[in-house]
């Protein structure tokens, strides 16, 4: 019984994990096309 609540426990804590991660991902990802767009505009 203890051993389902840990998966359990583990599998939501994964979740929260990957979203998170996901979340950062798409955030540095959003940063860096953003520079990517100010340097080729600037260079026009």
């Amino acid at each position: 019984m203890r051993q389902v609540a840990w998966i359990i426990c583990m599998r939501r804590f994964n979740l929260r994990l990957s979203t998170e991660i996901s979340d950062l991902a798409m955030s540095f990802f959003l940063k860096t096309s953003k520079q990517r767009l100010q340097i080729l505009t600037s260079q026009t």
